[in-house]
């Protein structure tokens, strides 16, 4: 059986359309192909600041440094005491939190690929001489 569809004056065999039509859906994933999602090779940090009573500190400074590396970057705690430095490259890196009224807290942590490592930083009040 062979189906006609007439549009303004032109014949189109529907047998031929569905013939093609799995040609078309592959030139059409092709054309358009869905992201490719690889591994990231960065990795960072996520934690937060705070009190040996627990409460959190806002505005401390945040160093994170890899002498390897040569890298360095720095960031805040937030008004939750919380802060993230992200993007960097796998490894050991020294972090230093520090605020007035405090004594600088030293860690080190490890990078991992495509990873977010969690850290709870502890400020000691500075003990004045």
């Amino acid at each position: 059986m062979l189906f006609c569809v007439s549009l303004h004056n032109q014949s189109f065999n529907m047998k031929a359309v569905l013939a093609l039509s799995p040609f078309l859906l592959f030139a059409l994933c092709a054309a358009f192909p869905a992201p490719l999602f690889a591994q990231n090779p960065l990795g960072g940090l996520r934690g937060t600041i705070q009190d040996s009573t627990g409460a959190r500190i806002a505005g401390a400074s945040i160093s994170v440094s890899n002498a390897e590396k040569s890298l360095t970057r720095a960031a805040q705690s937030d008004a939750q005491g919380e802060f993230r430095v992200e993007d960097l490259l796998p490894g050991a890196y020294q972090l230093t939190a520090s605020v007035g009224g405090f004594a600088a807290a030293r860690a080190k942590v490890i990078v991992a690929v495509s990873s977010v490592r969690e850290i709870t930083i502890t400020l000691r009040p500075e003990i004045s001489q």
